[in-house]
């Protein structure tokens, strides 16, 4: 078991609330308690600390607001569903067996859908550029940190219902 997950595992078992907070874990946890209903029980957080403590809670928390918010979870994730949609798996590998890229991911995809209509801008960089992947599978310009045109029109099109479809 990773040090950071123990760390974690032991401060939830203490209560021990300003620890939680020092490991960035209180967003992670408070995020659970409003998005869903009931409050998470002791031996609750304990599931979740040991299911994805050892991704960085900024992770976990981003990953939790695009489930809620493109309505993939209407119910709170269980520990290893969420430990699922935090590491692009075998789990979530597309039909067909090719793994997708973690930036084409639907928890990315859902985050940039997010961040678009939140009005944060598209790159309009000219010439070569270089892209910086966050936590989440955003990608960014390292020069003026708008988003990454083509996710962010992967983003929309997954938004879309599929026109041959209604057809």
């Amino acid at each position: 078991m990773s040090a950071a997950r123990e760390e974690l595992r032991q401060a939830v078992h203490r209560g021990d609330d300003v620890a939680i907070d020092r490991l960035g874990w209180a967003a992670v946890f408070e995020v659970l308690d409003r998005f869903w209903a009931k409050r998470l029980a002791t031996a609750d957080r304990l599931a979740y600390a040991t299911a994805v403590g050892h991704v960085p809670a900024d992770t976990v928390r981003d990953t939790l607001v695009a489930l809620a918010s493109s309505g993939q979870s209407p119910y709170r994730p269980a520990p290893a569903q969420l430990a699922a949609a935090v590491a692009p798996t075998a789990t979530n590998t597309p039909p067909g067996g090719r793994r997708l890229r973690t930036d084409q991911h639907p928890v990315a995809l859902a985050r940039v859908r997010e961040l678009l209509a939140a009005s944060h801008p598209v790159c309009g960089c000219r010439g070569a550029r270089q892209f910086l992947r966050d936590a989440a599978g955003v990608m960014r310009c390292a020069a003026c940190t708008g988003l990454e045109q083509g996710q962010a029109d992967t983003a929309l099109e997954a938004d879309q219902p599929d026109e041959a479809l209604a057809a």
